[in-house]
């Protein structure tokens, strides 16, 4: 972050500045605009504050691993906050997945997870079958809830050139 041009500000959701190594929204305030100054402006963009100096000597903020999430993408699921892109964490590793997409609904009256996962053709039923119990558990360890994975068949999900659109919120959505 170029301090010389910004005044950086890394906030928890109390509006609280954080230390290092803790994660907040990136808010920021511009020193040289002037036509139309930015003041406290709230990105919505999730970061880590570095814990350690940079090796080169310099003495300006540093972020880890760069945008963390947004505010933006956040979803609350049965009081549980949920980022689809820790979702994405935890189900990337797994050998076997192609393609997945994560679906917010409401499921018996609750709000629900439904994570769709294209698997590899070279998978076979009980491998399958392996397949979602893992992911099942992990993402209960890894969120905190109870998510559903459906395992379709190979090639059911659409697949995206450009940014994948693999979030879709139905508890939004209005049926016409």
């Amino acid at each position: 972050v170029h301090e010389d041009y910004c005044y950086p500000e890394i906030l928890d959701e109390q509006d609280r500045p954080v230390g290092p190594g803790g994660r907040g929204e990136l808010v920021f305030t511009s020193l040289y605009r002037k036509a139309m100054p930015l003041i406290r402006y709230r990105t919505r963009d999730i970061v880590q504050v570095a814990d350690r100096k940079c090796p080169c000597g310099r003495t300006l903020i540093a972020l880890e691993g760069g945008v963390l999430a947004r505010l933006d993408d956040m979803r609350k699921i049965r009081g549980i906050i949920v980022y689809p892109r820790r979702i994405e964490e935890l189900v990337r590793p797994h050998a076997g997945v192609d393609e997945f997409q994560i679906v917010f609904r409401r499921h018996e009256g609750l709000d629900d997870v439904l994570i769709r996962i294209d698997p590899s053709p070279s998978l076979s039923g009980a491998e399958r079958d392996g397949l979602r119990a893992r992911l099942v558990e992990d993402l209960r360890t890894g969120l905190g809830i109870r998510v559903t994975v459906e395992i379709g068949e190979p090639g059911s999900l659409p697949r995206w050139d450009h940014k994948a659109k693999r979030v879709k919120d139905e508890r939004t959505e209005v049926p016409f």
